[in-house]
């Protein structure tokens, strides 16, 4: 697994830009009009697909989930187990 997912998906995004604009600068034939709207669709779509491709690879904030679909939750804090600490001693009780 990465650690970086939006951003190798960014890059590889970018790669299929620069790609277009190598291949014409080498002297790919494209009409003005189609170079134009190609341009035009890959920068209006960019953001779009980045969100849709790398939403999958990271984990939301709001319901995090493992792999499987387990959710993922906090460990307990001593004031979740009722001042009681896992290792079975008694939390620090704060001062009044």
């Amino acid at each position: 697994m990465s650690r970086n997912p939006l951003l190798i998906r960014a890059c590889a995004v970018a790669a299929v830009g620069i790609l277009a604009a190598f291949a014409e600068a080498r002297g790919v034939p494209l009409p003005p009009l189609v170079r134009d709207n190609l341009t035009e669709a890959a920068i209006a779509a960019a953001p779009f697909v980045l969100a849709f491709w790398g939403r999958r690879k990271v984990t939301p904030v709001s319901d995090p989930r493992s792999a499987d679909g387990t959710p993922l939750v906090p460990a307990p804090t001593p004031s979740d187990l009722g001042g009681i600490v896992p290792d079975g001693s008694e939390a620090a009780q704060p001062r009044a």
